[in-house]
């Protein structure tokens, strides 16, 4: 009797101990909880991307809707909102910006900010007459262009903010 009692239990060794299920649990759940926090951020950042892409798409437009127009007398429709651009032809750094919001006055998403940056007096370029080499002409870079910055602010929960410069030609082109 003693013999078949040691092969039964011996036998019987062949199953998980409470112990080992445990273990394989505990290691199961960090794994789990590990792809979790790694798919929320990449969520989150994917988020902050699409912000981004946005609010840089808000700026590259204003910057186009302003060249066509910065060389003219006129003013600028942006988003449906009057930009008064003779603020933005005097390189004058006492000039108050405007500002107008995305994607428009009413539904206000984005801030945008257009500010014409001073180009210094000393900022030139000289240009060299190919038929004459001695003949060289020398011109103020701030005859010819503005030096404009969108700035984008966020207004929804992100609040972040981002930045566009570009030189715009300011006088009219010459036949």
């Amino acid at each position: 009797m003693l013999k078949l009692y040691k092969r039964i239990k011996r036998t019987n060794q062949n199953g998980l101990t409470l112990i080992e299920v445990m273990a394989a649990v505990v290691i199961l759940s960090i794994a789990v909880l590990s792809f979790t926090m790694l798919f929320s951020k990449n969520v989150e950042f994917s988020h902050r991307e699409e912000n981004r892409n946005a609010a840089l798409t808000v700026a590259r437009t204003v910057i186009e809707e302003l060249k066509p127009v910065l060389p003219t007398t006129g003013n600028a429709n942006i988003f449906g909102q009057q930009v008064l651009l003779a603020s933005l032809r005097d390189n004058n750094a006492a000039t108050a910006p405007a500002v107008i919001y995305y994607p428009s006055a009413a539904d206000r998403q984005y801030r945008i900010t257009i500010t014409d940056l001073v180009i210094p007096a000393s900022q030139s370029f000289q240009v060299q007459d190919k038929l004459k080499p001695a003949n060289t002409f020398q011109f103020n870079v701030r005859d010819y262009f503005s030096h404009i910055q969108v700035q984008v602010d966020g207004l929804t929960s992100t609040g972040e903010s981002y930045t566009l410069q570009s030189y715009i030609e300011r006088n009219e082109a010459r036949p």
